[in-house]
């Protein structure tokens, strides 16, 4: 009778062993399942983002412009494409007008390029919940650092996309710009600037109320004294809206593709 006790004892200890086991070596399979994949990905990842090279921008993130001061200086007027902006500068040498943009250079230097906004139908990066502008701001906010391989499969693709577009945005750029938030009473957007670098160049990205993107490079382009200020590209910022005049060359070929649109 006691034997068949310690028996009985000894099956419900094993039982309760397997059954232990079994649920832990589930739990580790649903684990392995519901991590596994970010897991891999994130070690083949690694070596690239502990590199001190890593893609230039790609830790720069945005801060709201302090310095909104806009030049008074006496200026021109331009306006293509249904829009029109005010630059301090006077006495255009050239403009440059291809059907996808157009580039106006001025005596001292200054160039100002304007993208047709009619190539700018983009579709949404990652989350059509997301407005345009929200997207492009999580982009510019993501880092190496925010990268986990501790999180759902949805979330960490997110992660990895904005990463690998704002790499993208960046590839051409020889120097980390800064990037400066802004908004006046119908745009809000970005500038990529590389003032702070010693280099006379600034590139714009913003937004209107209906989610329309607008793209302006500003720079010297001639090796000259002159240098861009900030006040300057605030003019441009501030001054920039709809034009009353029709608008021309707007509608883009079919052979065009713009790089940030793929």
């Amino acid at each position: 009778m006691h034997a068949r006790s310690l028996l009985i004892t000894t099956s419900r200890k094993s039982c309760r062993t397997w059954i232990g086991l079994c649920t832990t070596l589930l739990l580790i399979g649903v684990i392995a399942a519901y991590f596994g994949p970010q897991v891999v990905r994130y070690l083949e990842l690694l070596p690239r983002l502990r590199q001190t090279s890593i893609p230039v921008g790609w830790n720069s993130t945005p801060r709201p412009l302090a310095d909104t001061t806009a030049s008074i200086a006496d200026g021109s007027t331009i306006s293509y494409y249904g829009y029109k902006f005010e630059v301090p500068w006077k006495d255009i040498v050239e403009e440059r007008n291809p059907v996808e943009w157009v580039e106006t250079e001025f005596k001292d230097g200054q160039t100002v390029k304007f993208i047709n906004p009619a190539y700018f139908r983009e579709g949404p990066v990652d989350d059509d919940s997301q407005s345009r502008y929200e997207q492009y701001k999580a982009m510019l906010g993501m880092t190496p650092s925010q990268l986990s391989p501790f999180c759902s499969r949805r979330e960490f693709a997110r992660a990895l996309t904005l990463l690998d577009a704002k790499g993208f945005l960046f590839e051409h750029n020889p120097v980390a710009p800064d990037i400066l938030s802004f908004e006046t009473h119908d745009y809000r957007g970005f500038e990529f600037s590389e003032l702070s670098q010693g280099r006379q160049s600034a590139r714009l990205t913003f937004f209107d109320a209906a989610d329309h993107s607008f793209h302006l490079t500003i720079s010297i382009t001639r090796s000259t004294t002159t240098k861009l200020t900030q006040s300057e590209i605030n003019r441009i910022v501030q001054s920039f809206g709809p034009s009353r005049s029709k608008p021309s060359n707007d509608k883009p070929s079919e052979a065009f593709v713009p790089r940030w649109h793929a």
